[in-house]
């Protein structure tokens, strides 16, 4: 099993502002404006006195750095940190996948309210659940973002946050604001940088069943059959093992090679391996004696 976060290779946000709302929510009518420099990021929309502003925050993971070949994501999921929180009204922020270009970002990447909705969804967060300035949050994963990454392994995983209201036209109102900022990869460090997590197996990992037949031989013998399943590579191999009629449980979960740990900050990836682990715990396994009658000379 390998262990991967990866920062950002670039990050950052388009406004839409009209005093009419479906000409913001469009990005029509002349009020787009791009960033990539700002060390906040706005997410969500809001009225102010006369105009509509409307956010979409955009980030590239060059997970294609890692050079990791053939592999299979898994366990994956979107970390944000929160800089300031202005939401009066609850909704959901969803994370979608993106075509937009990270090595020329402009106003022509915005997506217009009637599209958002029509990108696969990666993960969403309730805007209820925001936390304080300066932590983090963590976006409820879809099960499409692990097969999104898979199939991007060699290359770049592209995201898009759009607010729930945003997209289904529910323009807000003077005094209920649905706008949060989050810290963008230009705040020093990473140490409140967005971050990508995910693991991963090897592609060709195969689930099947097993049968194995073994003996006790001291203080008496008896016939064991387990059967069970082993998931290689991730490798948790769970059998029911079968003592004369009387069924007993064994759990074994095992590691085999090395545990990796990288890190990507934007287009350099460095890790440490880790030794490999096994562990096996037996749960009450016990056998029972067998009697033999000897015949009567």
């Amino acid at each position: 099993m390998a262990v991967y976060t990866v920062y950002p290779s670039h990050d950052g946000q388009i406004r839409s502002v009209s005093s009419n709302y479906s000409y913001a929510r469009a990005g029509t009518g002349g009020g787009l404006t791009y960033s990539s420099t700002g060390t906040t990021i706005g997410i969500g929309q809001y009225l102010n006195v006369y105009d509509y502003t409307i956010f979409q925050n955009y980030q590239t993971y060059n997970i294609g750095a890692l050079g990791l070949g053939s592999v299979a994501a898994t366990g994956a999921y979107l970390n944000l940190t929160l800089s300031s929180n202005y939401t009066t009204v609850d909704s959901t922020t969803y994370a979608r996948v993106s075509t937009y270009s990270d090595t020329a970002f402009s106003t022509s990447d915005w997506v217009a309210g009637a599209d958002s909705s029509s990108a696969a969804l990666l993960a969403s967060f309730n805007t209820v659940n925001l936390p304080y300035a300066n932590d983090d949050f963590t976006f409820s994963s879809d099960s499409y973002l692990n097969t999104y990454i898979t199939a991007q392994i060699a290359g770049k995983v592209k995201v898009r946050y759009a607010e729930s209201r945003f997209e289904t036209g529910n323009q807000p109102t003077q005094s209920n604001d649905e706008d949060y900022y989050i810290k963008s990869t230009e705040s020093t460090g990473t140490t409140y940088d967005p971050f990508l997590y995910f693991e991963t197996i090897p592609a060709s990992a195969k689930t099947g069943s097993i049968t194995a037949n073994a003996y006790i031989k001291t203080p008496i013998s008896s016939s064991l059959t387990a059967n069970g399943q082993i998931i290689k590579n991730g490798f948790y191999a769970n059998a029911v093992i079968k003592a004369n009629g009387v069924t007993r449980s064994i759990r074994a979960n095992a590691y085999i090679g090395k545990t990796t740990t990288k890190t990507v900050v934007g287009d350099s990836a460095t890790g440490t391996a880790v030794a490999s682990v096994f562990r096996s715990t037996p749960d009450s396994i016990r056998a029972i004696k067998i009697y033999r009658s000897k015949p009567i000379r």
